[in-house]
């Protein structure tokens, strides 16, 4: 049990039992192309996790896709047959984690179904709504695959962009996407180029779509990204923050086919504002220095 776990026990039910163990420390970035390459950084392991040996069980993936979901019944049978066929065509192994934010609408049995027919699927429950930055914080958290992707489960990501996601992480270690034409309602997009304008200009940075979902990052990356309220919008900048490589993907946006968008421009635009004088301060207080000298009888033991 992690340490969130064991500050907010209620917040979360088991996910699927048997676990992925640790990644494979041989395996190496994977290429748009589906070949490989040995520039990559090793992983680190998950003590969490609970090895699996070769008599009929599974080992750790290649990659770990993260899907939270609130109410997207209508959407998930048709994401499942998307996400299957790019997983079919792909060279690398993976494992597939929903995370229900509270959903009312059954999305919690649809994804059980998917689950009983395809050893792939996890299923994470929340007892209770708690908003996007937790969904996908509970996923990436139990994601057990060397590289690790985010994307929204409403079907306005395409799980067809996963791929060329994955080939930038030979060079960096986050590929996030940029939604470059936006299918959403005038006033969301009107809004959210505002929001995106605001932040470049509160963080001295030039980021072209920092709130899109479907992202691919090494795993190592997980462990540097803050868990708090609207991260979420803010995880190109965060792990910069932190020291890593970002590049900006081209990726498709769709039209949102089943229901409504479940946050909009009154529901976000206060609250957007406050996370982003959190991560301004963030950026401020930022410890930064570098070593000269160090005493070898010390060596190893500093971080």
């Amino acid at each position: 049990m992690t340490d969130r776990e064991k500050r907010n026990p209620e917040a979360v039910r088991g996910a699927a039992e048997g676990e992925p163990s640790e990644k494979n420390p041989d395996q190496e970035p994977i290429r748009s192309s589906g070949t490989r390459t040995a520039a990559g950084k090793p992983s680190q392991k998950n003590p969490d996790r609970e090895p699996i040996g070769s008599s009929g069980t599974r080992t750790a993936p290649d990659v770990s896709i993260v899907l939270p979901v609130f109410n997207e019944a209508l959407s998930l049978p048709l994401l499942w047959d998307e996400l299957g066929a790019v997983l079919e065509a792909s060279p690398w192994t993976a494992e597939v984690i929903f995370v229900d934010d509270g959903s009312t609408d059954g999305s919690a049995d649809i994804v059980k179904k998917l689950q009983s027919g395809d050893p792939r699927v996890r299923l994470v429950r929340f007892t209770a709504n708690a908003g996007l930055s937790a969904a996908f914080d509970a996923g990436l958290r139990r994601a057990a695959g060397r590289y690790v992707v985010t994307m929204d489960s409403d079907l306005q990501n395409d799980p067809a962009d996963i791929p060329r996601l994955l080939g930038h992480l030979d060079t960096f270690d986050v590929a996030t996407g940029r939604r470059r034409r936006r299918r959403d309602p005038w006033l969301k997009r009107v809004s959210s180029r505002i929001a995106n304008r605001v932040r470049n200009w509160a963080t001295a940075e030039a980021i072209g779509d920092s709130a899109c979902s479907l992202r691919a990052m090494r795993r190592e990356c997980v462990a540097d990204l803050p868990a708090f309220r609207g991260a979420h919008r803010f995880v190109p900048t965060l792990l910069r923050l932190a020291g890593h490589s970002v590049v900006e993907v081209d990726v498709e946006h769709r039209p949102r086919r089943f229901g409504i968008s479940h946050y909009g421009v009154r529901n976000r635009a206060w609250v957007a504002f406050q996370d982003l004088l959190a991560v301004r301060w963030m950026q401020r207080r930022r410890l930064r220095y570098e070593v000269v000298t160090e005493d070898e009888t010390s060596r190893g033991t500093l971080r």
